[in-house]
């Protein structure tokens, strides 16, 4: 399904239409668009580029982008939104988000993209089907009122460098590391080294231990071409890629991992991506001491920072104990719904 016209009001038709990404004048429109919307409600986000955009519509977060749609009524730009379906992984779930704009809501525009999009999805043989939204009544009511129900709270916390006393990081890192004497630690920018590859797939993928809340979703699954693809699409959307890995001195296994972007177009912005520790190599404070060994790095390699966001499962109190502690704190909170296929009769 390219494309389809939707009855939106009484007044006028909605023309939905799918996105190109390598249509220049598309992503502008695009960026502008959540731009505008996030000025209303979600000013502190830090939005996103135009290269980062059109890296992450053609190759999305590790190899499976995007599939992007715009809602125009009388030629305007009224909704934006994208479905994904896994490829890898969870090949029987769809996931979908609409963003309207302000000032053209409660016309039917954003119900009109996503009956679009769940029909794509379910034209694609996805039987489960997903959404997330800021945890906000009109939001939550909306997808509600589509049958989805609430199966998971992700809170995204800021650290705001220069409220950061930087003798706290190096305490958490010292206190750290007396618990963590079995262990060296590995500063990585960009691409992980070929050697390692092999043993950084195994690091990676515990990821999966993280909290799922009531989410019915299987394990991602990690292999060298998706973890290639993730850094290469981070170094290709203009971001500095920064990895600090555990690895235990003795046995020589990668334990666990942090990792940070900054942004170059934007060099004050930095994004905390996965932190995950293999459960063998628990109990040795090495989330503490990867997160802020990394921290302590980012002060001399990128002293420019303003601040670096976060998220985690609200349920997930480990990390975010960890994560207080270096001073992140709570700007949004995102709820994730999903609406299954209904049980067979008995």
């Amino acid at each position: 399904m390219a494309s389809g016209r939707h009855t939106g009001s009484r007044w006028s038709l909605v023309d939905i239409q799918r996105i190109d990404p390598a249509d220049e004048a598309q992503l502008v429109e695009i960026v502008d668009f959540l731009a505008a919307r996030e000025a209303v409600d979600c000013p502190w986000r830090d939005g996103t580029t135009i290269e980062a955009l059109r890296v992450f519509l053609r190759q999305g977060w590790d190899g499976d982008p995007d599939i992007p749609y715009a809602a125009r009524v009388d030629g305007r730009l009224v909704a934006y939104g994208d479905c994904h379906l896994p490829t890898r992984d969870n090949v029987d779930t769809g996931w979908w988000t609409v963003t309207v704009a302000p000032d053209q809501r409660r016309r039917g525009y954003g119900s009109a993209l996503a009956s679009h999009l769940e029909a794509l999805l379910a034209e694609a043989g996805r039987t489960k089907l997903g959404s997330w939204c800021m945890d906000a009544p009109a939001n939550v009511a909306f997808l509600t009122g589509r049958g989805y129900a609430a199966k998971s709270v992700h809170v995204i916390r800021r650290q705001v460098l220069a409220e950061v006393d930087p003798a706290g990081i190096d305490a958490a890192y010292e206190a750290a590391l007396t618990h963590a004497g079995d262990y060296e630690l590995l500063r990585i920018k960009g691409l992980i080294p070929d050697e390692l590859l092999e043993d950084a797939v195994t690091m990676v993928a515990a990821i999966n231990d993280a909290p799922r809340d009531d989410l019915d979703v299987e394990d991602e699954v990690i292999d060298a071409d998706r973890l290639r693809t993730y850094e290469q699409g981070q170094l290709d959307a203009g971001q500095r890629l920064y990895r600090v890995i555990a690895r235990h001195r003795e046995t020589g296994e990668l334990a666990g991992h942090t990792v940070v972007t900054v942004d170059s177009t934007r060099p004050t912005l930095g994004d905390q991506h996965d932190t995950s520790v293999l459960q063998a190599h628990r109990g040795h404070r090495l989330g503490l001491l990867l997160k802020s060994d990394m921290l302590r790095w980012l002060r001399e390699a990128e002293p420019q920072l303003v601040h670096i966001t976060t998220g985690n499962a609200e349920t997930n109190a480990q990390m975010i104990a960890v994560n207080e502690r270096l001073g992140y704190r709570v700007i949004e909170r995102n709820v994730t719904f999903q609406r299954l296929p209904e049980a067979p009769p008995a």
